[in-house]
Order: structure tokens, then sequence, then C-alpha cells
């Protein structure tokens, strides 16, 4: 599935435009994502909590000054156990010390998803699985893997539950297309000058029923 680049900012204004999605927070001193979305309307936003104290959110912020492990792990297990999908933002660093604390819940991390932020400047997930990664900052003091702005990038997978439209079910079994170069094949055959047998003929009805049945036309 193809990624995707977010963007995040304490200051809405000095985001750029061209962002699949954006992150904003829901609480906190940088309370941003009404902003965000006024500002950003046909885009995804997600909604980060700072301080642990709202399961409305996407993601949690696991990093010094917010929420740390033990909280960020709890407020994890708060989301499952409300049948929500719980994300976790936390310098890469930190997952050791993240996934021992979702099992000291009795958290599988494989059912909580990963954000890390590690800025060397490559666009890739760390693990397979992982929901994100930030890969450069907006730090201009700090040259390496700098952003350009006063803004994070971020890549994000193609679909994020919870903050995306749940896809579309595929219709089971053949495609339309197949469908109909079958049927076109079965019309063929009845239009055949030699007479199909009984057995024959009972074949090809059972199959365009298994078709219809398929693509749940019928």
């Amino acid at each position: 599935m193809k990624l995707r680049k977010a963007f995040d900012s304490t200051t809405v204004p000095d985001l750029p435009a061209g962002g699949d999605l954006y992150l904003g927070y829901v609480d906190g001193r940088y309370a941003n994502v009404d902003a965000i979305r006024h500002r950003f309307p046909h885009r995804p936003v997600v909604r980060i909590t700072v301080t642990g104290r709202t399961f409305e959110a996407d993601m949690a912020d696991v990093e010094a000054g917010d929420l740390t492990p033990a909280s960020g792990a709890l407020w994890a297990k708060g989301k499952l156990d409300r049948k929500q999908f719980p994300v976790l933002y936390f310098p890469e660093s930190s997952r050791a010390a993240i996934i021992a604390s979702l099992h000291a819940l009795g958290v599988d991390p494989k059912h909580v998803g990963m954000f890390p932020a590690q800025y060397d400047g490559k666009a890739a997930l760390n693990q397979p699985g992982d929901i994100g990664k930030q890969y450069l900052h907006g730090d201009k003091n700090n040259p390496g893997s700098y952003s350009g702005g006063h803004y994070d990038v971020s890549v994000v997978t193609g679909y994020w539950p919870g903050v995306d439209a749940a896809p579309k079910p595929r219709a089971a079994g053949f495609s339309v297309g197949t469908r109909a170069a079958i049927i076109l094949a079965i019309r063929q055959l009845r239009r055949r000058k030699k007479p199909l047998t009984v057995r024959a003929k009972a074949r090809l009805v059972a199959l365009q029923r298994a078709i219809d049945h398929a693509l749940n036309l019928k």
C-alpha cells in the first residue's frame, strides 16, 4: 500500500499545503485541530492527545513533557477496551519501553499502532506494521534532517483505522468483466447447432448461478 505524507506544526499558518493528511493536537497548550480543519477542510486530520485524558484522540504523544511509556500504554489499553484503534507516537529509542509497558498491562503490541520519530531523512517505515514515522523535523537550529520550515514531516500508511473511512468491501468471486466474458461464452455454447446434452446444460446453468451468487447479484 502506498505511503502518504503528513505534516504537523504547533503553528497552523506554518503548515505547507499538499499534505495527504495533517496531525493536530486536541489538548495541551498547542491545541489546534479545529484550526487545521478550517485551513485544510478536505484532508484527514489526526487528533493527538498530549495528556491522555481523552479517548476521542487518534494518537497519544509519548515523549518528554507529555505521556510516559506507562501512561501511554494505559491510554492504548483504554482505547482497545472501547473497541478503538490506538496509536502511540514516540522517539524510536523508547520503543522497547513502550512494548514492555504494553505487555505489563496484558496488551499485545500488535494491536497498537506504532508511530516512531526518527529523524534520518528516510521516508520509509521503520518496522512492518508501523502506522507511520516522523522523519523530518522543523528545528532550523538542527540542520540534520531539517524539513525546511517550522513543521515536521511524516510518512503514514495508506489506511489508518479511525482516521480514514473504512474501505468498501470488494465483491467476492469473479469481477464483473470476468462474469460478462463467461456469460458470453455460455450464450455462444447455447447457440451451437449441435445440441448440448442434458448434463452439459445443467452444468452451464449451475455455473451461471455460481457466478451470480459470487457477485451477490442473486
